[in-house]
């Protein structure tokens, strides 16, 4: 049994194939946009390095702690920048510890919850 006439899958495949020139025309656009974006800001914006931006900041902030504070910040203060992965790393072992302290503190209270 068909349900439906040809010329209806053929109007499908039309408008289709409408969508797939559309999408391959915005796709040719983006890459067109993304290159003239790259030579436009090219020497004209300079990104600087995490580690760069650390050094000139920490100074400032140390100072404006200390004022404000009235406390001594120690003068060899240590920034790390991990790679994703080992960023990953630390966060996953961040949780899990957070997750097990939250196991025993809730160990804990039902502890006191049964002595009483």
């Amino acid at each position: 049994m068909i349900l439906c006439g040809l010329g209806e899958y053929q109007e499908f495949a039309e408008a289709l194939f409408g969508q797939l020139a559309v999408e391959i025309d915005e796709e040719k656009e983006i890459i067109e946009l993304a290159t003239k974006a790259r030579e436009d800001i090219s020497g004209k914006v300079q990104f600087k390095e995490l580690e760069e931006i650390a050094k000139e900041v920490i100074p400032i902030y140390k100072n404006k702690i200390e004022e404000f504070l009235g406390i001594k910040v120690p003068e060899k203060i240590e920034l790390k920048f991990p790679e994703l992965e080992e960023l990953k790393r630390i966060k996953g072992k961040k949780y899990f510890q957070m997750k097990n302290q939250k196991n025993l503190l809730l160990n804990y209270l039902m502890q006191l919850q049964n002595k009483t």
